[in-house]
């Protein structure tokens, strides 16, 4: 079928179909997808099963998790809330949260929609740190922000996708609102679209209507192609996080109400068009770079077409919705297991509904992975170069993200990373580079090769750390690994440590969810230093030796 416009849509239902074949199975959990021509359904379709135990099919109607993509509606609340005078955009969040560290109150709601607030991720230091065995309410996470007293980096000088910063505007939504978040997307947005199979849940130990069931993966390999390996011999469990999610991730909704919620975007039900002109214009960080993210929505370019988007990932399920303006084209994929990877599916739905995409860009004389170990001197960061398969991953402390050759013979995100808007520029030898210059956002880093670990014995690095700003206490064992064990507010989290070079170790967390980053540690070993994707350098001291 061929739908004229701006650009022409070439729909065939069976070449679609193919896309998903591997997820076609009635023993299996699958995926939802949708597929709209300006506001028009032209493509429906379920597959795999809603739960593991139940001969229950998935259909586009099942409300499913959607996890980030949550904050476009948290961001249109908000934005809701501007329009009546009630909330402004660019005012402190303490003029909500007055009872926030000082350290928080230069910070906006802009800054906060954006991720370029600099502040800490506390529902990323309470998975890391705490573990996800116990329940940690929003309430328990928001009271975190009274004590913590630094920062990621200074407002508006980098970005750093945070689902704090969306927990602090579930709050100032409900105190501006003086009604629970829940009602108030109800109220304001679920009901006048007609989204009945749409709601918040902060939890996913409850029942619900209509839901279908989180299936965790054993082996969660989160870049891997759905292709790379036969998904039929997937194992599953029942795992889910115990940190409630409300503004930052915690509807669920299904693909039919998310394609009239795409619709609303052209002729707005509520709300204004101004809104989402503000919600899809990019902010700029104080260099004057463009980090390709507006309030709550991403903003970026597929093989040449301009490209407005959101995923989310969660414990066993994840989603990807993206417009693509010119053609007129929506596309909604959901999944209720977190083997496969929705963006990889969304992006396949364009390559063949659009003929006219440019081609894949082509490197240049470089395309085998290269490989080396690399330090800044002056930010710390750490960065890994290695081969998984054919794939080029660049490992930016301790957190694995595919990289292509640009046709410059520069490292750039994949598509499916490419909410990251970084290079890698090798110096010296192209096949062995003696350093990486990286550049982040528009800020460069120069990165020299890093030594080798030494061969020592680690019982000197053992002891006790203490993070008084979290209440995490750390402890790092030189047996069986060594080992890193925290135990924060909430509970405990245990990870392994591998020694990459002087002082510097990658952490990966020995539970399912692959949670983890990049510890530091001083020469005298006095200070110890975590990284995570979504908090960097937290600083521990050391109280007591082994």
């Amino acid at each position: 079928m061929a739908l004229r416009g701006r650009m022409d849509i070439d729909l065939d239902e069976g070449r679609i179909d193919a896309i998903f074949a591997d997820l076609d199975r009635c023993h299996c959990p699958g995926v939802a997808v949708g597929i709209a021509h300006h506001g028009r359904p032209i493509y429906r379709k379920a597959f795999g099963l809603a739960n593991g135990e139940l001969p229950v099919l998935l259909t586009t109607a099942t409300r499913m998790r959607i996890n980030s993509m949550t904050k476009q509606f948290t961001s249109f609340a908000y934005m809701l809330l501007c329009e009546e005078g009630r909330a402004e955009l660019d005012a402190p969040i303490s003029r909500y949260l007055p009872e926030l560290h000082p350290i928080a109150h230069r910070v906006t709601a802009r800054d906060l929609l954006g991720h370029v607030s600099g502040l800490r991720d506390v529902k990323d230091l309470c998975n890391q740190l705490s573990g996800t065995t116990r329940h940690i309410s929003s309430s328990d996470m928001l009271a975190m922000y009274r004590d913590i007293d630094d920062v990621n980096f200074e407002p508006r000088t980098a970005w750093c996708y945070n689902n704090g910063g969306y927990l602090l505007l579930t709050a100032a939504i409900e105190r501006i609102a003086d009604l629970p978040f829940e009602e108030v997307m109800r109220e304001r947005i679920f009901l006048p679209l007609g989204m009945y199979d749409t709601a918040v849940r902060r939890w996913d130990d409850d029942f619900s209507v209509n839901s279908a069931t989180l299936h965790t993966a054993t082996e969660y390999l989160w870049f891997e192609d759905v292709a790379d390996r036969d998904r039929r011999s997937a194992r599953f469990e029942k795992a889910y996080l115990n940190t409630a999610s409300a503004g930052e991730g915690g509807m669920a909704a299904s693909v039919d109400d998310i394609l009239r919620w795409l619709a609303h975007w052209s002729t707005p039900g509520t709300g204004t068009t101004q809104a989402w002109q503000a919600m899809t214009s990019p902010q700029r960080l104080r260099n004057g770079s463009s980090t390709g993210y507006g309030l709550g929505l991403l903003i970026g370019e597929y093989r040449g077409i301009q490209t407005i988007s959101h995923g989310g990932t969660g414990m066993g399920s994840n989603s990807q919705l993206v417009r693509v303006p010119e053609a007129g084209l929506d596309v909604v994929v959901i999944l209720n297991r977190d083997d496969v990877n929705g963006v990889l599916l969304a992006n396949r739905v364009l390559d063949a509904c659009l003929p006219r995409l440019k081609a894949p860009v082509e490197s240049g004389a470089k395309s085998e992975p290269v490989s080396g170990s690399y330090r800044s001197e002056k930010t710390g960061r750490f960065i890994q170069l290695f081969a998984r398969g054919h794939q080029q991953i660049v490992s930016i402390n301790g957190i694995d993200v595919p990289f292509e050759w640009d046709q410059d013979d520069s490292l750039v995100p994949s598509p499916v990373a490419s909410i990251f808007k970084q290079r890698v520029i090798l110096e010296g030898n192209q096949s062995s580079p003696s350093a990486i210059r990286f550049i982040d956002f528009g800020s460069e880093d120069v990165l020299p090769m890093a030594p080798q670990p030494p061969e020592k014995d680690t019982q000197e690095l053992a002891g006790k750390y203490v993070s008084e700003s979290t209440a995490t206490e750390a402890f790092l064992s030189s047996s069986d690994g060594p080992l890193l064990r925290t135990e924060g507010k909430f509970g405990r989290a245990e990870f392994k440590l591998e020694n990459l070079s002087e002082g510097v170790w990658r952490a990966k967390s020995t539970s399912t969810w692959p949670w983890g980053g990049l510890v530091t540690l001083s020469k005298a070993s006095e200070l110890l230093k975590l990284t995570t994707n979504r908090n960097w350098n937290l600083v521990f001291h050391r109280v007591a030796a082994n």
